[in-house]
């Protein structure tokens, strides 16, 4: 057909005669009919099409795209075309648009979102049997979370690229159990920390760990980390609240764990569970934070600190070898929960040996 007059597609839409074509032919010729919609803005037309048309990629996308806020109509546009294609890469491609188009109707979104995920969850597989079949460490490090295998299938289709490579950011998360608030935590001593260290830098420096291929396809489309970025920016608008909720988790498990240490051996111990946890928080620098955490009111507090100021405090608090053990368990314990320390259980005192003086780390981890 030769290039299409503007007359013509006007005469077409009015419903003119129309002369030198058959109306069937016209149906049938997918740029006739697109600038026909293009031009009319009618998306009615669509039914006018010929089934040719109606299968066709481009055509198809064009008209998912142009009306992508008229969900009923794109959604049979889309079906049709799903149902009657054989093409992968141009299926994968218009699932992950409807996926996306869907957003604001969750019912119709469904579908496609299943489409979407059981995608995912099938190359992954693939991935994963690659890895094995490579029986080698280093190989299977190098294809990581399998960006490598999807860049070599659909590197013609940056849709579908783009929606494994933000898919795999989150798949990550998932696969290694990863908290994002306790990991910034744990390598940031603040929330400015992370912006000197750069989010962009940080965030490609983190996924590089897990799979340097994705790590070097988003340095080039940053826009596709957008999630992450946003959700670093949350922990870092939470930090303090963080702090606060996690110091008061942690002594809430201090006075726990140090009552069920007390239960456990009743009333062996010549000491209080009072004394013993503040004269521990004296000796590891932490009282203030158990006072802060503590039910106690000010004037009992105060009473216990001025008990500790005398020079026999310590010798009538721990006055045998069996209070000896006892106290360096719960001090093990308090120190344990109080600087993330690794706890290990003490050996029972002998009464045939001394109690052996146990090393602990004081120093906190941050």
């Amino acid at each position: 057909m030769e290039k299409i007059n503007k007359k013509l597609i006007i005469d077409y839409i009015n419903g003119n005669d129309i002369e030198n074509y058959s109306i069937e032919e016209l149906e049938e010729n997918r740029d006739f009919m697109m600038s026909v919609i293009s031009l009319s803005n009618d998306e009615k037309f669509y039914n006018l099409c010929g089934d040719n048309i109606k299968k066709d990629y481009e055509f198809v996308k064009y008209l998912v795209l142009k009306f992508k806020n008229k969900i009923d109509f794109i959604c049979n546009v889309a079906d049709y075309y799903l149902d009657n294609t054989e093409n992968e890469l141009e299926e994968m491609e218009l699932i992950i648009i409807m996926s996306k188009l869907t957003e604001q109707d969750k019912e119709k979104q469904s579908k496609y979102k299943i489409l979407s995920e059981a995608m995912l969850t099938a190359k992954r597989v693939q991935i994963e049997m690659a890895k094995i079949e490579v029986n080698d460490d280093y190989a299977s490090n190098e294809i990581g979370m399998g960006f490598l295998i999807i860049y070599d299938s659909y590197n013609s289709s940056k849709i579908i690229l783009d929606f494994y490579a933000r898919s795999l950011i989150d798949e990550i998360f998932k696969e290694y159990d990863i908290d994002l608030e306790s990991m910034l935590h744990e390598q940031f001593k603040s929330a400015e920390d992370i912006d000197k260290r750069g989010i962009n830098n940080y965030m490609l420096s983190f996924i590089s760990c897990y799979d340097p291929m994705l790590s070097s396809y988003l340095s080039t489309n940053i826009e596709l980390m957008s999630n992450l970025k946003s959700r670093i920016q949350v922990v870092q608008k939470n930090w303090d609240k963080y702090n606060v909720t996690n110091e008061r988790i942690k002594y809430n498990t201090i006075f726990d764990k140090v009552h069920e240490y007390m239960e456990q051996i009743g009333e062996n111990a010549s000491f209080s569970e009072t004394n013993i946890l503040y004269y521990i928080g004296k000796k590891l620098g932490i009282m203030d934070k158990i006072s802060k955490y503590d039910y106690l009111d000010e004037f009992q507090i105060n009473t216990i600190k001025e008990e500790m100021e005398d020079e026999f405090f310590e010798e009538m608090l721990i006055s045998t070898p069996q209070d000896n053990f006892y106290y360096k368990t719960l001090m093990r314990i308090v120190s344990s929960i109080a600087f993330d320390n690794k706890y290990d259980e003490p050996i029972e005192p002998n009464e045939n040996k001394d109690t052996k003086i146990l090393r602990i780390n004081f120093k906190k981890n941050k």
